[in-house]
Parts: structure tokens; C-alpha cells; sequence
């Protein structure tokens, strides 16, 4: 599966690129909305992890964004935050998330919740 990993963290980005692609995935990582955007217009991939809290744009505005354009609306993303009371689960699956992760990322189960957004979405 290929996977759009957008976290400004280079800890957690490093982290979550490892197990991933540990995990057999094809990892492309970003720091930003703004690469992202540019990512999935070259691109395809099978699920995004964003990262909510990020420089500029933050994550909500880019769910909304992508789901909003028919050429991404079908890429399953699943969100990671450390800030849960800030981004409530039910806001974002109301904005189109198909997954939520909350920091610290437990990495036994990372490849997994992303695998399971995927299947989701694809049924």
C-alpha cells in the first residue's frame, strides 16, 4: 500500500515512516498541507496519516479539502493527534476521516488502524 505520511514532527515522521514501511507499505512522508496538496496531485495513494496540528493549514482544513475535491475524496486518511480534546473524534469523522490516532502513537498497532481505514473504504 502506498502511504502519504504528513506530520511535521521529524520524530514522529521518522517513526511512523519506519514502521510502515517495516510493515511492507511504500512510504512517502511531508511536513505540510501545502505538500501534501502537491503530493496527491502527482501521485496516488492508497491512505494518508495526518497529522492534524501542523504549520499553516492545519489538518481539519486539509480533510475537508481533499474530500471536498473529487480526484482525492476516495483516499481513506486517517488522523493522528496529540491534542484529542481540541480535535473531538466525532468532528473529525464528521469532516471526512475514516480513522483517529491519538499520540503517542502506539506502533504494535499503527500498520494495522491504517490497513482497517483502507479496507473500510474500500467497502
Amino acid at each position: 500500500m502506498k502511504v502519504l505520511v504528513v506530520e511535521d514532527n521529524a520524530v514522529d515522521r521518522k517513526l511512523a515512516g519506519m514502521v510502515l514501511t517495516t510493515g511492507g507499505h511504500v512510504v512517502t512522508e511531508t511536513t505540510s498541507a501545502e505538500a501534501a496538496i502537491e503530493a496527491v496531485a502527482n501521485d496516488h495513494y492508497d491512505v494518508i496519516l495526518l497529522d492534524l496540528h501542523l504549520p499553516g493549514a492545519d489538518g481539519v482544513t486539509l480533510i475537508r479539502l481533499l474530500k471536498a475535491n473529487p480526484d482525492t475524496d476516495r483516499i481513506p486518511i486517517v488522523a493522528v493527534t496529540a491534542y484529542s480534546d481540541k480535535y473531538p473524534r466525532n468532528d473529525l469523522l464528521e469532516a471526512g476521516c475514516d480513522g483517529w490516532i491519538v499520540k503517542p502513537i502506539d506502533t504494535r498497532r499503527l500498520a494495522r488502524e491504517i490497513e482497517d481505514a483502507a479496507g473500510r473504504k474500500a467497502r
